[in-house]
């Protein structure tokens, strides 16, 4: 047969010098390392163990609800302190059987955190006897169990002794939970004057006089969310960013120093300030005289539990017509730009402005 052939050849790559080079720095760099000639004799080995005896103290706490769980702290020696739920929610915070007051909710979730977090760093040997019950003991009692921590002697710049829910064994406790026992109860009281913040007020009532003869003022957000004057005074449209800033200022007061309510046979007195918020729920704040010792505070009784001393100053009447006092609404058209959907010209001819 006759026909073309082709022949096909193959390119055999060559190897450049490069190549031996690199293959040659990688030997050296990987003898290096396993080598390690330049690292020091007898230098240890860093290792890390997994088997800590450490744990946590009330280790299912983290699954729970904090707002129905009861806590106690009793100090060796003290009176009981309780942290209780509360008919309207949050915590109320008794001194034996004496209601004190509000808990604060920044106190309160702090506690709850370090009882959630709270470690047993290591058990104790058997044979070495220790008191653990001789400082006290926190109680955290849910709606299904209760649980205890009992603590006892300290030891220096490690922990202290305790006990977990009435075990045998004892346990070397962080000393953080031993903080919790050393605070006096108004530590976790609510210093605020009131749990409200402006944007959530309703109304505020002002009493003109303690005999009440004079009508009182009232002011009141409407449904379109401005301020007005309702009652005890002239109509007027008010400025809600002044209203909410003199709010903000009294409603976020810090009560200072502490005031011991005295029993008072006679006729209550008549509240100085009614706050109620977008939910109905009002407080009453009655003024009682000068802060013993500081005569620019006043005493202030905000319900059940001690009294507290702000200043006076914040209880001043509110010059709602005063001409540098800004409290009247200036602006013809209050609203916020983004809020306006329509402008309607009513002469001298009909016209209509509407945002799509």
């Amino acid at each position: 047969m006759s026909g073309a052939s082709e022949v096909v050849t193959r390119r055999v790559p060559m190897i450049r010098p490069g190549t031996f080079v690199a293959l040659g720095l990688a030997i050296a760099a990987l003898g290096l390392s396993w080598l390690d000639p330049f690292a020091g004799e007898g230098d240890p080995v860093a290792m890390v163990s997994t088997n800590s005896p450490a744990r946590r103290v009330f280790p299912t706490l983290g699954d729970e609800d904090s707002s129905k769980a009861t806590i106690e702290l009793q100090p060796a020696g003290q009176p009981l302190i309780r942290m209780v739920p509360g008919p309207d929610g949050g915590h109320q915070l008794l001194r034996g059987e004496t209601l004190l007051g509000p808990v604060d909710d920044d106190a309160f979730e702090g506690l709850w955190s370090s009882l959630r977090m709270g470690t047993a760093l290591r058990p104790v040997d058997r044979g070495v006897k220790v008191r653990t019950n001789s400082r006290g003991f926190v109680r955290v009692a849910l709606p299904h169990a209760s649980l205890t921590l009992e603590l006892g002697e300290r030891l220096q710049g490690i922990g202290v002794y305790g006990r977990i829910n009435g075990a045998d064994e004892a346990w070397v406790i962080e000393s953080e939970l031993e903080w919790l026992l050393d605070q006096p109860a108004e530590t976790w009281l609510a210093r605020r004057l009131l749990p409200f913040e402006p944007d959530a007020i309703a109304s505020v009532t002002f009493e003109r006089d303690a005999t009440g003869e004079r009508e009182a003022l009232v002011l009141a957000r409407g449904q379109d969310g401005f301020w007005r004057v309702e009652a005890g005074a002239r109509p007027a449209l008010l400025s809600t960013d002044a209203v909410e800033f003199k709010l903000g200022r009294l409603l976020r007061a810090q009560l200072d120093p502490w005031i011991e309510p005295e029993p008072n046979p006679g006729e209550p007195p008549r509240p100085t300030l009614v706050v109620t918020n977008l939910e109905g729920e009002s407080r009453a704040l009655l003024l009682l005289g000068e802060c013993p010792g500081q005569p620019d505070r006043q005493v202030v009784d905000r319900g059940v539990g001690l009294r507290g001393c702000l200043p006076a100053e914040l209880f001043d009447p509110w010059l709602l017509f005063d001409a540098d006092g800004g409290m009247v609404e200036g602006r013809l058209v209050p609203h916020r730009y983004g809020r306006i959907v329509q402008i309607d010209q009513l002469g001298p001819a009909k016209r209509s402005l509407i945002r799509r």
